[in-house]
């Protein structure tokens, strides 16, 4: 069920993006030191935000990096302390003897 939605989705995605440059066909000159490049304003608007998104992600991979080697070195204690092998230990007994 849950792939179907997906599917939906990225359908739903794309139909918008498609009306969405359908809108915004008009082609708008970039000027740059060294050139003048000219797009459709919709292929900016995407451009923008693929930069937007690469930067963001970017920005956060050190913290990412980070607590990825976190946890696997709370991993490699934890399997240090407690062997998996090792069956648990039961609870302590109740005082009084439960009774």
């Amino acid at each position: 069920m849950s792939r179907i939605i997906q599917l939906l989705f990225i359908l739903l995605v794309l139909l918008a993006g498609t009306a969405f440059h359908l809108r915004n066909d008009q082609p708008v000159a970039l000027d740059f030191y060294s050139g003048v490049l000219e797009l459709p304003f919709s292929v900016w608007i995407l451009l923008a935000l693929t930069v937007g998104a690469v930067l963001g992600l970017l920005a956060c991979l050190p913290a990412m990096v980070s607590g990825r080697i976190q946890i696997a070195r709370l991993r490699r204690r934890l399997l240090v302390h407690e062997p998996r092998d090792k069956p648990p230990t039961a609870p302590p007994a109740a005082p009084g003897g439960g009774g």
